[in-house]
């Protein structure tokens, strides 16, 4: 394969992967409805990931999860490779929009304790609790007061 043959090929697949993102436009010549069918495929892929990764938030939405999960991806530049960060960004995203349940809450506030390696304190005023967050062990752990 020539040099110029190889640039060529680089470009198309940039090209076809930022179409896969949603980012440009289905280049000319390929099918839509076959880019349309392996972009709803990857959605599909990456939502069943966060669904392993976030038990509580999948069990929590239930049947809304797809449609949630698909009007978040749009929102994103870049998907991310890790589907529990995916999951993590998925779920603070969710809770900019709707209340969500404490079980939620408190998987959440571990993954971001889990992160810093911090302890962390929040207030919960709409249940006037006080969730207390902290890494011992290399694990996290929590306790909710109130």
């Amino acid at each position: 394969m020539t040099r110029d043959a190889r640039k060529a090929l680089q470009k198309q697949q940039a090209e076809l992967i930022r179409t896969l993102q949603g980012r440009i436009d289905v280049p000319a010549g390929l099918d839509e409805s076959k880019v349309a069918a392996a972009v709803q495929s990857l959605l599909r892929k990456r939502g069943n990931e966060i669904k392993a990764a976030w038990p509580t938030l999948a069990d929590y939405l239930g049947k809304r999860f797809r449609n949630l999960y698909s009007i978040f991806a749009a929102s994103q530049t870049t998907p991310q490779s890790d589907p529990v960060i995916d999951g993590y960004l998925f779920a603070v995203w969710l809770s900019s929009r709707e209340r969500l349940p404490a079980e939620v809450i408190v998987a959440v506030r571990r993954f971001e304790s889990q992160c810093s390696g911090k302890p962390r304190v929040w207030w919960q005023p709409d249940c006037r609790k006080v969730m207390i967050v902290w890494r011992w062990r290399g694990r996290a752990h929590s306790a909710i007061l109130g």
